[in-house]
């Protein structure tokens, strides 16, 4: 028989790895993650990654789509109707960003995606903050970018 274990030596070099900010991968919801396809001119061949409860809801509303929208800065952002927003209890927001939807974003306030993909709009995914917060947010996200190139 085999011993697949590593050498104590090799196990000391080790180092625990950094703690996120919020966990990623994990969903608010006790259920698995939905991929649901994109659609529109930029949506083909792209997925929204999105808590299953989240998607019952939209799936719900008639007429209720996932689109993706290219920003003039080359990003992408899933957007989706008025109908979806008001499910959400978000009328009260002129953007259909379906991040900003989810956790409430009022104007004013920015939504980061922690795993850095604008296609994973699971709620654990998503970070609300006030203006001043997102810029020491994009600061550590430019000093993490520096550290791994050098």
């Amino acid at each position: 028989m085999t011993n697949h274990a590593a050498p104590a030596s090799a196990a000391a070099d080790l180092t625990p790895p950094a703690v996120p900010l919020a966990e990623p991968t994990g969903s608010t919801t006790q259920e698995e993650p939905v991929r649901v396809p994109l659609q529109g001119r930029h949506g083909e061949g792209r997925f929204a990654l999105l808590d299953g409860a989240d998607w019952r809801t939209i799936s719900a509303v008639p007429g209720g789509r996932l689109t993706v929208t290219k920003t003039a800065d080359g990003n992408f952002y899933v957007t989706t109707t008025r109908g979806v927003a008001r499910a959400l209890g978000n009328d009260h927001t002129p953007s259909l960003l379906l991040h900003r939807l989810l956790v409430g974003a009022r104007p004013g306030e920015m939504v980061a995606f922690v795993s850095g993909d604008s296609m994973d709009q699971r709620r654990a995914n998503l970070l609300r903050m006030s203006e001043e917060q997102a810029w020491r947010w994009r600061q550590a996200q430019a000093l993490k970018v520096r550290r791994t190139e050098q």
